[in-house]
């Protein structure tokens, strides 16, 4: 990768790092004003912006993946990270697949959406695929129906990440 290039791609990597911690800090913000719909805004932008981060660090599905690898060496980057899956953020993006499958294979077609509590408050009252967003803020994890994503662990990535992108970007500028 070009130098000039790799610097754009670092500047574009470190906007979407800060984004996410300005989305996870009104995350919490939310969730201690028990204000659960903004809690969830703040969680969709926090997954989109992770998701741009992801993109930029691995490609989309036709980017061969060595392309992108100057850029992840440059920061310690490796397909370990949390920042490398996207499912979550899918399951946000394409909410009208998710409700079309739930609504084919759900038993009774009862649901419930936006919580946040831990899971367990739940009690097995419904199938898993009939629970949708839940965020539970004791183990930092979000699920969608059976799937979890720990957010806890993306934020510390980031939060790893924005001080060797700072780095590698004044190196670049002479500072």
């Amino acid at each position: 990768m070009e130098p000039g290039l790799l610097e754009v791609f670092q500047e574009q990597l470190l906007l979407q790092c800060e984004y996410t911690m300005y989305a996870a800090a009104d995350m919490n913000a939310a969730i201690d004003r028990q204000d659960v719909k903004r809690a969830f805004y703040a969680i969709q932008c926090l997954l989109t912006a992770a998701a741009n981060a992801s993109k930029a660090l691995w490609g989309i599905k036709d980017t061969p993946p060595e392309q992108r690898k100057p850029l992840r060496d440059s920061i310690g980057v490796d397909d370990s990270s949390p920042l490398k899956s996207v499912r979550m953020r899918n399951h946000y993006e394409h909410f009208d697949e998710k409700i079309e499958a739930w609504w084919t294979t759900s038993r009774t077609r009862s649901r419930i959406d936006r919580n946040i509590m831990p899971r367990t408050a739940l009690g097995g009252r419904l199938d898993d695929g009939d629970m949708f967003r839940n965020y539970d803020p004791i183990t930092k994890e979000l699920w969608f129906w059976t799937e979890r994503f720990n957010v806890q662990d993306l934020v510390d990535e980031v939060q790893r990440l924005i001080p060797k992108l700072e780095a590698e970007l004044a190196k670049v500028r002479g500072q």
